[in-house]
């Protein structure tokens, strides 16, 4: 088994739900390079109907 250099770290977050994009937010500041995979591409469609166009 061979060894990477010593650099930046990869995690994958499976899921873009709260908890996938919180620990995607507060691994961002880190030295970790972070891949978030959902199976939607529009995030929390409820936010659209609860929030007034002019507010995005």
């Amino acid at each position: 088994m061979k060894h990477r250099a010593a650099g930046r770290s990869k995690v994958v977050i499976v899921g873009g739900g709260f908890a996938g994009l919180r620990v995607a937010k507060s691994l961002r500041s880190s030295a970790v390079r972070v891949t978030l995979l959902d199976r939607l591409d529009d995030h929390h469609p409820w936010v659209r109907r609860a929030v007034p166009p002019a507010r995005f």
